[in-house]
């Protein structure tokens, strides 16, 4: 069953079509139906947006039982009612939480493109794209070295250690399938052995004992000087949502944002592991004041105009090359026709070229949508409302 042109939560239910009247259709007889009819549309999607998102642990949050429950109604978590501040702001702007996780998860027709990294990454190379160097991925049944490369060829775990130990680099090792910066840490090669940092944490790392099937294993990019100087420890990624409205010649770019690592969220800049995050403006590529994520860093959740380890400035300062990334993301969001809707990873190497981290089909939209909702954009509100989400 649909609503809107996008598949809905709800379950399938027999449908008994009801004879029209006056000569004009009206909907089957089906519970969803008889439920909206009962209680009218607004009450209807106010208690069907309660049931999906309630849990116990938001209910443990220290705010009163009244905010919970009108920030399930209008289907949002209470984190993130919080975050958007939506007493002061008009809610209708943002793309709430059940949209996204009931509906938004629709719009792509291939999801699977995106949920396993190589795929995308082979798609992207075939067009040229610039991408991390992908070391190895490392499988049920041993080790493909350079899986993306014209010498990919098998090996084992321990002569991927030994090598990686001989060349003494660094790498970030990830789930092939992760998602939120999930399972990834940063390695590198102290005192004859490999060593992962999670944050402030380093650890010992043996990649035959501690790394699990489908693990990719890539080599760090060399950033440019602007965002080696923002947190030199962490790939400082950008985070730009690309749309293209069904119809539509071109797609367009809706939202960007910068993000920053910190010591605490090392080696990832990921805003819910603790990095900054810091609003891009499309026109100029100026940045905003950085951000931390009030539930998720042990920092205050204020603005910073520079950030809190390396001094560096932050509020004000202007991207580097923003019209070649810009114009560089658009080219590769054309290059997938049937996913309408990518939030891209993005860094910038030493000579100015857009790195492509990856793609997610279903990208969160709490850190588009600190500074200001995406609904309030009138090209991208179309799109939603094309796509059935709102």
């Amino acid at each position: 069953m649909t609503d809107g042109g996008v598949a809905t939560d709800v379950p399938p239910s027999i449908e008994l079509p009801l004879p029209p009247r006056d000569g004009r259709a009206r909907e089957p007889w089906t519970v969803r139906a008889l439920l909206r009819r009962a209680f009218g549309p607004q009450l209807f999607a106010a208690a069907r947006a309660t049931w999906r998102l309630a849990s116990w642990k938001e209910l443990r949050l220290p705010y009163p039982l009244s905010f919970t429950l009108r920030a399930w109604a209008r289907g949002f978590k209470v984190e993130n009612a919080v975050l958007y501040d939506l007493d002061r702001v008009d809610a209708g702007e943002y793309v709430s939480d059940y949209a996204r996780l009931y509906r938004c998860v629709h719009i792509n027709p291939i999801p699977e493109l995106f949920d396993q990294k190589l795929l995308l990454r082979r798609v992207l190379a075939d067009h040229g794209f610039v991408q991390p160097e992908t070391v190895a991925l490392i499988t049920r049944y041993g080790v493909l070295d350079d899986p993306l490369g014209p010498t990919v060829r098998q090996s084992t775990r321990r002569q991927l250690q030994d090598r990686l130990i001989a060349e003494r680099g660094a790498y970030i090792v990830k789930p092939q399938n992760g998602t939120y910066g999930r399972g990834i840490a940063r390695l590198e090669v102290r005192e004859g052995r490999l060593v992962a940092r999670r944050g402030r944490t380093v650890r010992p790392y043996d990649i035959v004992t501690d790394a699990p099937p489908d693990t990719l294993i890539e080599r760090v990019v060399q950033q440019h000087e602007f965002w080696h100087g923002l947190s030199p420890s962490s790939v400082n990624t950008l985070r730009i949502l690309t749309l293209w409205t069904p119809g539509d010649p071109a797609p367009f770019v809706a939202r960007a944002v910068q993000r920053i690592g910190t010591e605490e969220g090392l080696p990832t800049d990921n805003w819910d592991t603790g990095g900054l995050l810091a609003s891009v403006d499309l026109a100029t590529g100026r940045l905003g004041a950085g951000r931390v994520h009030r539930f998720r860093s042990s920092r205050a959740d204020r603005p910073y105009s520079h950030h809190p380890d390396t001094g560096a400035p932050i509020e004000g300062a202007t991207l580097p090359f923003w019209p070649r990334i810009l114009e560089t993301t658009l080219a590769a969001a054309r290059t997938l026709p049937l996913a309408y809707y990518i939030g891209w990873d993005i860094a910038v190497n030493a000579t100015g070229e857009p790195v492509f981290i990856e793609g997610n089909r279903n990208t969160g939209v709490r850190a588009l949508q600190l500074t200001r909702g995406l609904l309030a954009d009138p090209p991208t509100r179309r799109f939603f409302e094309a796509c059935g989400v709102v």
